[in-house]
């Protein structure tokens, strides 16, 4: 006898959905701010790691729309907060590949689940809007890392204007890139073919995303 119900989330809607907003918001602090912060001595590695904590936090919630998901984003967001963890206090190249890698993996899996919510059939909400941002944020984290990788393995891959090549500098390459700012230079293949898709993926993502929101209805209005 096979039996069927209601696929059980471990959170309701609303509360993935404020799980977005906070993603959104730690993601931001974590990339525009912290860096600033951390230059200055303000916060050591461990402080920032706190917030990397919470932003894993947020993102498992934001997308356990069902148990399988939830677990295994669960799980990679422990395995990645183990390794950053372990990537400042031993900060080797093994780390911070490893590091790097599972990051990737876990907010990989983050900006493609809330890319199924944002590209859903329900009407247009401020929700999904603050999903597609989330999503965009992500998705320059994910290149961000992939940058680190090919430094390690292949240095002086990326000319960044004299900058040291570490995580931060990545970053902020990636965001210039994403939003065609430009900033340092590819060098070699691998490094062009990585900074060409994520160029191009800044250019069709906010198209695509519009022309999706104008295509969905507009939120219901109670007494029309």
């Amino acid at each position: 006898m096979k039996l069927t119900g209601p696929r059980v989330a471990p959170f309701s809607a609303a509360t993935r959905d404020h799980a977005r907003l906070a993603l959104l918001f730690l993601v931001a602090i974590e990339v525009f701010v912290l860096p600033s912060v951390f230059s200055a001595g303000l916060l050591s590695g461990l402080d920032m790691t706190i917030v990397t904590g919470l932003s894993l936090i947020a993102g498992v919630v934001a997308v356990s729309g069902s148990v399988p998901v939830a677990l295994v984003a669960g799980l990679l967001s422990v395995l990645a907060l183990f390794s950053r963890i372990l990537t400042v206090i031993h900060p080797a190249k093994e780390t911070q590949l490893l590091d790097s890698l599972l990051t990737m993996l876990v907010v990989g899996l983050f900006a493609g689940t809330i890319l199924v919510y944002v590209f859903g059939k329900e009407r247009s909400t401020v929700h999904r809007m603050v999903g597609a941002i989330a999503v965009y944020l992500l998705i320059a984290v994910i290149f961000g890392h992939a940058y680190q990788i090919l430094w390690l393995l292949r240095p002086g891959s990326l000319s960044l204007n004299g900058a040291s090549g570490d995580l931060n500098d990545l970053l902020y390459f990636s965001f210039a890139t994403l939003t065609t700012l430009g900033w340092g230079t590819p060098v070699g293949p691998f490094a062009r073919a990585l900074v060409s898709m994520e160029a191009l993926v800044g250019q069709l993502y906010p198209a695509i995303l519009i022309a999706r929101l104008v295509s969905l209805p507009g939120p219901s209005r109670r007494g029309a």
